[in-house]
């Protein structure tokens, strides 16, 4: 038993296509979940910080969204492999939607994001020399997943294109603890003595450590 990519010279094993459909069965099923999480941040966002900067709250809505339909456009790509074309194993090979929903948004929602979470890093730390790695390492993960994209059609490049997402996805993680070590680090550094002021503060670390080591081990998972 084999699957043939569509357009593709290399034929892949039986098992090699089980190990796809089980990884995007999963995949979707932590994208809902994870989609949940956002709905109630969001929700908790608009309760308790109303009258933020209309920037600020434009970025929170347009990520919601953002996600909203990056969820949409890959239940799409499952129901067409696990409904409409149930079965088939040239479906399964195919990539559907995937070169955009998978490549592009999740490229872009990452970049907005590490800018965001990057800035707030110099606005409390003032350090250059952070802000500079962190961009670096950026500029990294963003070219690999650039390559990782244009690579994607042409089945003899398959190998580079493997790297290229080794090396965005571990960027990515990179960045995302070395976001998550410097805003805890700095967070600590306001405690004030006062009551109130410090169990605010160790309320903010929790959501920030929670956060940010879920999004640094979820890329490496992959």
């Amino acid at each position: 038993m084999q699957c043939r990519t569509p357009g593709a010279s290399v034929i892949r094993p039986w098992w090699r296509c089980a190990y796809g459909q089980a990884a995007q069965l999963i995949g979707i099923c932590f994208n809902w979940a994870l989609l949940g999480v956002l709905n109630l941040q969001t929700y908790l966002y608009c309760e308790y910080f109303p009258d933020d900067r209309l920037a600020l709250r434009l970025l929170v809505y347009a990520v919601w969204v953002w996600e909203w339909v990056q969820t949409g456009l890959l239940t799409a790509t499952i129901v067409d492999i696990y409904a409409y074309d149930f079965g088939s194993r040239l479906s399964i090979a195919q990539s559907h939607n995937s070169w955009f929903s998978v490549a592009i948004m999740c490229g872009v929602s990452a970049m907005v994001l590490q800018n965001f979470l990057s800035w707030r890093v110099y606005r409390l730390s003032r350090s250059w020399v952070l802000t500079v790695i962190m961009t670096v390492v950026r500029a990294i993960g963003q070219a690999a997943g650039v390559a990782d994209l244009c690579i994607g059609p042409l089945s003899q490049l398959s190998l580079i294109q493997g790297v290229a997402a080794v090396i965005w996805l571990c960027t990515s993680a990179v960045l995302d603890v070395l976001i998550t070590i410097s805003m805890t680090t700095l967070l600590l550094r306001k405690k004030t003595g006062f009551v109130r002021t410090n169990a605010m503060i160790n309320r903010v670390v929790r959501l920030v450590v929670e956060t940010g080591m879920l999004t640094g081990t979820l890329p490496i998972s992959c």
